[in-house]
């Protein structure tokens, strides 16, 4: 059994009260405290950016032949070959 009390128990009892608190304790503990939405950018900085309003635009699946920065959002469905018998 421990003796006496631990140090900084109730530390996470008070509020953090503004977002900028929260933003350094997350960045202390290499956290990411924001993650914005692709959809919500530009054309240039995402390819679901742009537009009047939030929509994806094109497809919403991207083929497996695209170079690794297209890739974003859901793949292509993985072909299921079926195998040939062998005689």
């Amino acid at each position: 059994a421990a003796i006496g009390i631990v140090a900084g128990g109730g530390r996470t009892d008070k509020p953090l009260a503004k977002a900028g608190k929260n933003f350094h304790a997350l960045q202390s503990r290499s956290k990411a405290n924001k993650k914005v939405k692709g959809v919500a950018m530009n054309p240039v900085d995402h390819p679901h950016g742009g537009g009047s309003h939030a929509h994806i635009g094109g497809p919403s699946t991207i083929g497996r032949n695209a170079w690794p920065g297209q890739k974003v959002g859901r793949l292509s469905p993985k072909k299921k070959n079926k195998s040939k018998k062998r005689k």
